[in-house]
């Protein structure tokens, strides 16, 4: 993995809790850091790039940012930026599901559709703390199974340990698909020597029991498939909900990863390469 982390920003303090966050990751782990001002008229560079500046200099005694500007729209730019400098992470700030136009949440699935690396989504009130409980819901879609790649990458690179969380159903085809992706998730881990945990939550109100157990357990992170540009449907997958869980009532960030760069890759981790 090439350590290089982009940081989109709007200069507000949702932008500020995204590279804070990323400075957490860069200080474990010696991530780079690039930020990123998205203008919509090239006669706006000159005040991004002062604006960058002003960011750069005020950390150059712990972190040197590099800064970039780039003409165009968010939708756009964000996603071209991060493949052009080959970034392997983003992380971004939303401004949830109401409120500024820049990185709501409908907007921001819509950033993280066009890139080809991974995000971590924060909010403005994300903590910024050592990363040790990754929080993988499983359902009855395989897609769910895409997140797993970036998932074991970041558990190996913080140590930290994977609590899959699934719906605990009496349906006997859905038990029987859960338990067929909860087995292949296991086997997974297991390869790649990773801890994990197993626990199966009530299927009515699945979403309020998975806040409830991660703030009972400690969770840092959730894991998240960005269906924005399909029409998949599931517990996990429908876009409503994916809105709901990047702008979680805990501001827990999101580790989101598109279904559109996986599918090619058949549902496999055969390439998988682990993170030394």
């Amino acid at each position: 993995m090439k350590k290089l982390i982009l940081v989109p920003t709007d200069f507000t303090e949702v932008g500020e809790a995204a590279l804070k966050y990323a400075f957490s990751i860069s200080k474990q782990q010696n991530f780079n850091i690039c930020l990123l001002n998205v203008v919509d008229h090239v006669s706006k560079i000159k005040a991004s790039e002062n604006k960058l500046d002003l960011i750069a200099k005020h950390y150059e005694d712990q972190y040197r940012l590099k800064t970039l500007v780039a003409v165009g729209n968010i939708f756009d730019e964000i996603g071209f930026v991060a493949d052009e400098i080959d970034a392997s992470l983003v992380v971004m700030g939303t401004h949830g599901l109401k409120g500024f136009q820049f990185l709501t949440g409908s907007n921001a699935l819509k950033v993280i559709g066009r890139a080809k690396c991974p995000f971590i989504v924060v909010q403005k009130n994300t903590a910024v703390k050592d990363l040790s409980n990754i929080l993988f819901p499983v359902d009855v879609n395989k897609l769910t199974r895409i997140k797993l790649k970036e998932t074991i990458q970041l558990a190996q690179l913080f140590q930290a340990k994977v609590r899959l969380v699934a719906p605990k159903t009496t349906d006997v085809f859905e038990k029987k698909s859960i338990h067929e992706n909860v087995t292949w998730v296991k086997k997974e881990l297991n390869k790649h020597c990773v801890s994990y945990s197993v626990n199966y939550l009530d299927s009515k109100n699945f979403m309020s029991n998975m806040y409830a157990f991660a703030d009972e357990n400690g969770i840092d992170m959730f894991s998240m498939v960005n269906s924005q540009t399909t029409k998949i449907t599931g517990v996990l997958t429908a876009t409503n909900e994916e809105q709901k869980f990047i702008t979680n009532p805990l501001s827990i960030p999101v580790l989101t990863v598109n279904i559109s760069q996986k599918v090619m890759d058949n549902l496999s981790l055969s390439n998988f390469a682990g993170v030394s």
